[in-house]
């Protein structure tokens, strides 16, 4: 997570902060990244027989995922909160409704 992380943080004000772009600009980019991601965590455990996420894992994968959402649409936590706005409507605004567990 921390070298997606830190791509994301890279591409932060260029791209994801940007109010020229469009949501779906920003979701293709959002989501080449997070292919890259996935393409070099199997690169690193190549090999091994199985690969299982613990509920910790899957935890910390959809918080960053949900952090990556806030941050693309504009919208703090605490916005989210005041508002009452659950993580499911804000990735279907986004346009990505997956998660790690599905």
């Amino acid at each position: 997570i921390a070298k997606t992380s830190r791509a994301f943080g890279c591409l932060r004000k260029p791209i994801f902060q940007d109010r020229n772009l469009s949501v779906a600009t920003k979701r293709q980019v959002y989501r080449s990244l997070k292919q890259w991601y996935c393409q070099s965590c199997y690169m690193y455990v190549y090999g091994a027989e199985t690969w299982t996420l613990k509920a910790p894992q899957v935890r910390h994968l959809n918080s960053f995922h949900n952090r990556c959402v806030r941050t693309i649409l504009g919208m703090t936590r605490y916005q989210q909160w005041k508002e009452r706005i659950s993580t499911w409507c804000l990735a279907s605004a986004f346009g990505m409704q997956e998660t790690i567990s599905d």
